[in-house]
């Protein structure tokens, strides 16, 4: 089994520029290299934390995107064009590319955050696929995403019911990493009271051919079937959570909280009329609007059987789908090919990042993350996929036990 990853920037060697101290931090593996001669031993934790110990006390840091936050205010900045960076998102692509899977992560034009769109691929030779894109908002939305990301193909392949009931252990993963989150939070690992994600889970069974998707939120899921004049017909499998949806906006309102609108949406407040102002009805993380405006972290779940004429699936965050029809998405997956997924992938992002410039007078564009999946070309090469070593913190994991409950290396 192996599973990929991504979060705004992963790898983490290479040159910084701090906002407090003066000259370049260089970043090789567990060694960090100050200058002036020395150099400290890195300690690295989970959910994208590292520590050194410098002048008799431990820093902290968490690894956001192209920046490390310390807990003293101090904030490093990657160096753009590192000669001595090499992120896992280059080393995955070949191997994506190889079965079939194109990606592409794009930051937005939003230079006061890092980018906070995210995914994850879980693949089993012969058995099934597990696609996750998470789309991070609020100040901290960056860290839930990236948690989250991680948290939901792990608990759904923990779960003992993932082979014979997999919609219960989907809404549970869902549910466990909002617990996951509300302890985190607790803990001050992440702040996930008003910072909180979208999640799509898409679960791809090759024995069975059938696709379970699970959603939170409006990064969705769209089959690409080819039609009777040899075209793509765009068949969405989620619906965007949204205020703007009668049964939503009601279930929010049945608990207090009050639906306004604002800056072109409606958004829920709480009974006082503050808050998170979300236009999503459902998320995981945002603990607070959770509390006091409805919203809730309970995903819904659809069953889609794969009909030969399913060539395509396409998975991606807001950032695509706020300017972009299905069916404009799917056109430009057929003009590139399905079995070119990494060229349709960019050019899709490219095009989504040029309708927000566009769209906004060049002042905005939301953070973009989308996966083309060629379905027909995976299950031809299944039994030629090959299995790699993992790489140790982020990106690619290997292991020799290939079963469901196994998630890293």
């Amino acid at each position: 089994m192996v599973l990929m990853s991504e979060n705004a920037l992963p790898g983490i060697d290479g040159r910084w520029t701090s906002s407090k101290h003066a000259g370049v931090k260089t970043i090789q593996g567990k060694t960090l290299y100050w200058g002036f001669g020395m150099q400290f031993g890195i300690n690295y934790l989970p959910m994208e934390r590292l520590s050194y110990d410098h002048m008799g006390m431990t820093r902290k840091g968490m690894l956001a995107g192209n920046k490390i936050d310390w807990n003293d205010d101090d904030c490093w900045t990657r160096q753009q064009n590192d000669p001595y960076s090499t992120t896992e998102t280059l080393r995955l692509g070949a191997r994506l590319a190889a079965n079939s899977i194109g990606f592409c992560c794009h930051k937005g034009f939003k230079p006061e955050i890092p980018n906070q769109d995210n995914w994850s691929i879980v693949h089993v030779n012969g058995d099934f696929s597990v696609y996750t894109i998470c789309d991070g908002h609020g100040l901290s939305g960056h860290h839930v995403a990236d948690v989250t990301k991680d948290s939901l193909p792990r608990l759904l392949l923990q779960d003992p019911r993932f082979r014979r009931q997999r919609r219960d252990a989907l809404v549970d993963a869902f549910e466990n990493t909002q617990d996951l989150l509300r302890t985190a939070d607790r803990q001050g690992l992440v702040k996930a009271a008003v910072g909180g994600t979208t999640a799509t889970v898409v679960v791809h069974d090759h024995a069975e051919q059938k696709l379970q998707v699970a959603h939170v939120g409006d990064s969705a899921a769209v089959l690409g079937r080819m039609g009777q004049a040899e075209q793509f017909l765009a068949v969405p499998l989620t619906r965007d959570h949204h205020l703007e949806a009668e049964d939503e906006r009601h279930r929010v309102e049945a608990v207090g909280a009050r639906v306004e609108w604002e800056a072109g949406a409606y958004r829920a407040f709480n009974k006082h009329g503050t808050g998170a102002g979300l236009n999503v009805t459902r998320s995981l993380g945002d603990l607070d609007a959770h509390v006091e405006c409805g919203i809730s972290s309970e995903p819904e779940v659809k069953e889609v059987l794969l009909a030969p004429e399913d060539k395509v699936l396409v998975v991606a965050s807001d950032g695509v789908w706020t300017w972009m029809k299905p069916q404009e998405v799917l056109d430009i997956v057929a003009a590139c090919g399905a079995a070119q997924p990494t060229v349709a992938a960019e050019r899709v992002a490219k095009e989504a990042y040029e309708r927000w410039m566009q769209q906004t007078g060049r002042q905005a564009a939301d953070d973009i993350v989308v996966l083309i999946i060629d379905l027909a070309a995976r299950d031809r090469k299944e039994s030629t996929t090959s299995h790699e070593d993992g790489f140790d913190g982020c990106g690619f994991f290997g292991a020799d036990d290939e079963t469901e409950e196994s998630t890293e290396g």
